[in-house]
Order: structure tokens, then sequence, then C-alpha cells
């Protein structure tokens, strides 16, 4: 059984699911390569495609952009991400990936993130082989919105790629659909689009041989922090990334008045923000740096106003923290009494009171990270993902 992955990146949240799920199917002895737009993990099998085509289509976009033009689409979309603090794509691109050798190769594709990368047009008429898609967030049921609370209903581009998207994905015969949560089963299992699909909800899984508990003090004493202060894990690709809630987080610190509480913010900052309460320390590279910061922390909190399913706790809880996390998808199949608390809503108030809730209680480390190991260890993950596509091949390989 040969499987190829594509996602338009290596890193991010869904990037590193990927390639949690394809060095766990080299553990099991199963052929598994990655295709990638960028490839800066280098991992085993691990192959960039696409990269100088993608480098030379976009600068047509740049330039019109540059004098203030938004005639083209990506441009359009662009424009929409600036003005609604979120994101947007088209799925349509230059690259052609099923010209790709690899997809020759493989018996099974495994798409994961693929905005800005796969084209829908090309892509779904010329592969015929079996597809599993990972959906890491809501963009495959609309057109160029990404979550459900973004969706510009008449939008010329929504519209028109919402369209486009549903008369090329109803014709594809061979597509297993994967969900991460439960929440995200519930919210669309009735849509149009899985129906008549294979579809199995797997929760992504967390490498716990490298996400893993530090001593604190040791920890704190690396990063150059204060042992006696009092500090919230809060980690995002980018921390000023509205989504993300650090707004919310620091303005909660602030309410509650303690002079020892600060957030430790793990995270691109490229706007150099500086905020009171808030010490930044930049993005981690690995998941070592990141084990290290996140242990420096007595708990963590992600008040996210969107996730696919929370990956970030999952990390927090593999060393061992407690948890406090708005109620997005995913957390209620991940946070117990025993490891943390899910805030009632998404509010100021609600964070301060499971903030509180969680300085109040006494958690055993040592339970929590057990808990991650016997649900989201990739050995557990991984057999659901070989079922799959077993299934999608209807054969017993």
């Amino acid at each position: 059984m040969k499987i190829l992955h594509i996602t338009t990146d290596d890193m991010g949240g869904a990037g590193l699911c990927c390639l949690r799920i394809h060095q766990s199917l080299l553990e099991q002895g199963i052929e598994s390569k990655v295709v990638t737009l960028c490839n800066t993990q280098n991992v085993k099998e691990e192959y960039e495609y696409g990269r100088l085509q993608n480098f030379f289509s976009k600068l047509f976009s740049k330039l019109l952009r540059i004098f203030g033009l938004t005639i083209t689409e990506r441009n359009q979309v662009m424009k929409l991400c600036g003005q609604n603090g979120a994101t947007y794509s088209l799925p349509c691109s230059s690259i052609d990936l099923s010209s790709c050798k690899w997809i020759e190769w493989a018996d099974v594709v495994h798409l994961h993130w693929v905005n800005n990368y796969l084209d829908y047009s090309s892509f779904f008429k010329k592969v015929e082989k079996p597809i599993v898609w990972t959906l890491h967030d809501e963009n495959f049921f609309f057109g160029v919105a990404h979550y459900s609370n973004t969706v510009i209903a008449d939008n010329p581009l929504e519209i028109k790629y919402s369209k486009i998207k549903q008369d090329i994905l109803y014709r594809v015969k061979k597509l297993s659909v994967v969900l991460l949560s439960e929440y995200f089963y519930n919210k669309f299992k009735n849509h149009s689009l899985l129906k008549g699909r294979h579809v199995k909800v797997i929760n992504n899984a967390i490498d716990v041989n490298k996400f893993k508990p530090i001593d604190m003090k040791d920890a704190r004493k690396r990063l150059g922090l204060s042992p006696d202060d009092i500090l919230i894990g809060f980690t995002a690709s980018i921390i000023t990334d509205k989504r993300k809630g650090l707004d919310v987080l620091r303005q909660t610190v602030e309410k509650l008045a303690n002079p020892r509480l600060k957030i430790l913010a793990i995270g691109s900052n490229p706007e150099q923000a500086s905020y009171p309460n808030v010490i930044s320390i930049g993005a981690q590279k690995g998941s070592e740096a990141i084990s290290v910061a996140l242990s420096a922390a007595n708990f963590f909190a992600m008040p996210s106003y969107q996730e696919a399913f929370a990956q970030s706790p999952m990390e927090a809880m593999a060393c061992g923290l407690p948890v406090v996390v708005f109620p997005v998808s995913g957390t209620s199949e991940l946070v117990n009494e025993s490891n943390g608390v899910i805030c009632d809503d998404f509010t100021l108030e609600a964070l301060k009171k499971g903030i509180e809730t969680v300085m109040n209680r006494n958690y055993a480390p040592e339970t929590i990270r057990q808990y991650v190991i016997n649900r989201f260890s990739p050995e557990t993950i991984i057999s659901d993902y070989i079922d799959i596509y077993k299934e999608s091949l209807d054969t017993d390989c």
C-alpha cells in the first residue's frame, strides 16, 4: 500500500499533522511520501513540487497590489482577508499536481490542507485514484471562505466558486472524507457534499515522544523567565491573529488584577507588538523548544474563536499542563475536569471564570499526560487511517 500525502506547506497545525501521519506510516513499514509547495522540515520521503511555478504565477498579482489594483481574483481574495481578518482562498492554482510523478506511484492520495496549491479543475479531472481528504477547516463546504461564520453570502467570488467546487466534487467518485472531531461531523453530516461518501471522524495525533514535560525551573532558566510569575501558556502561528484570542486573554488578565499573573506568548510576532502582562518569546522551532516553552507555564489557555481540532491544548497537555479553552470544535472531546476547563461562552467573563477555576484546582500532570498518550498517540490514530486507506482501496492490503 503506497500513500501520497499532499499539503500546501509542512508547517502549522495541518502541515505538522500531515507529517505525523506520514512518519507513523513509515514506522509501520507502509510506503508513504509527502508532496508540499515548500519543504522546510526535510523529513524522510518529503518532496517539494511547484514552488518556482507558484512564485512566478503570483508575481503579476503582487505587482498589481503595489499600485493598489485588485483586478485579479487573487488580489480580491487577499483584500477580503485583510478587510475581515479571516482566511479566504481560491480553489484554483497554476500548479498541476496531477502531473507530479508521485501521483502515478501512489495507491491512495491523501489530501490535507491544500488551499492555494491544489487546482480543483485539473486535479479531480485527471486523478482517478482513491482519495482520502482530511478536512482541517470548513473550506471544503464553501466557495472561498474557510469557516461558516466568515462566509459572505452575496460576495461574487463566494457564489462563483461555491458552485464550481460543488460541480467538481459531486463528480469525484473515489473520495473518503475525514473530519477531525465529532463536533465538526455533527455540523456537516447532512451536507450534500458528504452524501453517499465514506466519512470518518479521526482526531489529530500528538507525538508524545517529542512533546513532553521539562522541569519548570529548568525551563524558565533556559528562557530567562522569573521563577515567581504565574504564567499562562498561549500559542499561535502569529500571536496577533484575532481568531486566536490574545486580546481577550490579556484583557482577562488585567481584570484578574494579579501582579504575578502573566501570559507567555509562543509564536511569531511580526509586528513586534508589545502588551502589558504579555511575555512574547517568538516562534519556537521544533517540538523540543515548544515543550520547554510550554513547561515554563503553570497552565495553558486557548481562547480561540475558530479551530478544526484543538491541537495546541493537546501539546500543552502532553507536557502535563491543565488547560482553559473556549468551546470550539474538538474541545468537548479533549477536555474534562481532570485536565482543565471548557469555558461556558466566548466572552471575557467566561474566560475569567475558567482561569479562576483552573487556578483553584489541583491537577496531576502525570494523569493529564497519560490521558493524551492513551487517546491521541500516533500509534492509536494511525490505525484508523490505515483502516480508511484499506476501505478506500476495498482490499485487505
